[in-house]
């Protein structure tokens, strides 16, 4: 289970262009559930690499991003599923199951 991610929280408000403090710690909370998505998804443990990749840490941005936007489990707005950005970056990463 993560408890922090490599992207830091200012990258992120880089990202989003947030540029006051209201959010930071809904946002905070949101880096480290994506950081724990794209290692679920990958199985890979980052507090156990040297450096994550870059190409991992723009997936974490967008989830990121993604959930920020989309706060509600219901609303009058279209939902879509996570995009296919994120999801190719997981196809690149992902270690098969061992069997």
């Amino acid at each position: 289970m993560a408890t922090t991610s490599p992207v830091i929280l200012a990258e992120a408000k880089a990202h989003l262009r947030i540029d006051h403090a209201d959010d930071d710690a809904t946002l905070s909370s949101y880096l480290v559930a994506a950081t724990e998505w794209f290692q679920n998804e990958t199985r890979l443990n980052f507090a156990e690499m040297d450096e994550v990749p870059q190409l991992l840490k723009q997936g974490i941005l967008l989830l990121a991003g993604h959930w920020y936007e989309s706060r509600e489990a219901a609303t009058d707005r279209r939902i879509t599923a996570i995009p296919f950005a994120i999801e190719s970056i997981v196809w690149q990463y992902a270690r098969p199951l061992a069997v």
